[in-house]
């Protein structure tokens, strides 16, 4: 049987291809990675450990996707971690504020407090010093008043309910910033805390004190 010579017909088409030529560095990346798996491929048959199929691009391709795959569900994995952590972390601190407040404030009044800050001070314990100055503003502004004391209240109900005084607000801001930083956080108070606290408290009873005996003149006939 003959057959037909098609060579001018191969030779026709051959004319119009055109060969696109793969960038250079994702050749030699290729090269790379395929002459790794290689040298871990020998690496490993010399224990006796065999890495199936040979090392072609395919293999290179799944092998970054499954590294891709692997990164992401650690990467989640170690957010949620983070995240629980912190809540954790959150939980802990309101629990603690709760028992701590429950526990105390319903013997010492502002007075008792302050004194309190003072033996804590004389000691430096300025860290629950700092914070039996934060124990005396709130009994203070319940004994005026100004802002009803509860146990399990937090700051933001107390900065809430001041709204009506601006600069005890802003002073109320500052002082439990501080506490609770050195009470719930890692950093470690200092004198220093403690006397910004102490100013804070003083211009808050001062601001307190105007508050009261402009209420009283109002209330004369």
């Amino acid at each position: 049987m003959d057959f037909k010579d098609i060579t001018p017909e191969i030779a026709e088409v051959a004319k119009s291809y055109r060969y696109h030529q793969s960038p250079d560095l994702l050749v030699k990346l290729q090269e790379r990675i395929a002459s790794a798996l290689r040298w871990l491929n020998d690496w490993l048959s010399s224990f006796r450990i065999t890495i199936p199929g040979p090392a072609d691009t395919k293999i290179v391709g799944n092998l970054m996707q499954l590294i891709l795959l692997a990164a992401g569900l650690i990467g989640a994995a170690v957010l949620l971690w983070l995240v629980w952590v912190r809540l954790s972390q959150i939980r802990k601190a309101k629990a603690a504020a709760k028992r701590a407040a429950a526990s105390a404030e319903l013997v010492l009044d502002a007075g008792g407090w302050r004194q309190e800050a003072q033996n804590l001070a004389s000691r430096e314990d300025w860290r629950g010093a700092c914070r039996a100055l934060y124990l005396s503003l709130l009994r203070l502004l319940d004994e005026l008043r100004v802002a009803s004391f509860a146990p399990t209240k937090t700051n933001y109900e107390y900065w809430y309910a001041l709204s009506a005084y601006p600069a005890i607000q802003k002073g109320f801001r500052e002082l439990a910033s501080r506490v609770e930083l050195v009470w719930f956080g890692s950093r470690l108070a200092t004198k220093p805390d403690y006397d910004l606290c102490l100013a804070k408290l003083g211009e808050m009873e001062d601001e307190l004190k105007r508050l009261a005996e402009t209420a009283n003149q109002g209330m004369r006939p």
